[in-house]
């Protein structure tokens, strides 16, 4: 906290996230530090959503900004009925929430139009831009949101 309140100008920019398949054992005290972040106008993340199994522990006691939809489920979106299920559902679950919902790993112009008509806020993955050798703060390549008129660089 003592470094992030020296780089004020981060807030805004930067996005913490909490990975799902981590070990958190004082829920009480990271929601704590969630809000804490919040507070200074960070955004917090739930990353790898569905990967571990904790994650509605943890949605339900970390009052987290975005939800990062693990990759796995998305792979299989297009293939596999119960994950497209799982995918509409935890989305309006999180709109239910006022949970933002990121999908990691959209590769295919399917993929993309199946989210966009589930609701789901944002993508990353291939489809939009592989990673960049350094961060880039002006307008990210991996990220996107899904608007009706996407752009595969947006």
């Amino acid at each position: 906290m003592k470094q992030l309140s020296q780089h004020p100008n981060l807030s805004g920019r930067l996005m913490f996230e909490i990975t799902e398949s981590s070990n958190i054992k004082d829920l009480e005290k990271v929601g704590e530090f969630v809000s804490e972040l919040q507070k200074k106008g960070f955004t917090v993340a739930l990353d790898d959503f569905g990967s571990g199994s904790a994650s509605f522990q943890y949605l339900q006691s970390l009052n987290v900004d975005y939800v990062k939809i693990d990759g796995k489920y998305i792979r299989k979106l297009l293939t596999s009925q119960r994950d497209a299920s799982m995918v509409k559902n935890l989305t309006q679950m999180c709109k239910d929430l006022g949970i933002k919902v990121i999908a990691e790993f959209v590769e295919e112009e399917a993929q993309l139009n199946l989210l966009r008509s589930m609701g789901v806020d944002y993508v990353q993955g291939y489809l939009l831009g592989k990673p960049g050798p350094k961060p880039d703060y002006v307008k990210p390549a991996s990220l996107a949101v899904i608007t009706p008129k996407i752009a595969k660089n947006s």
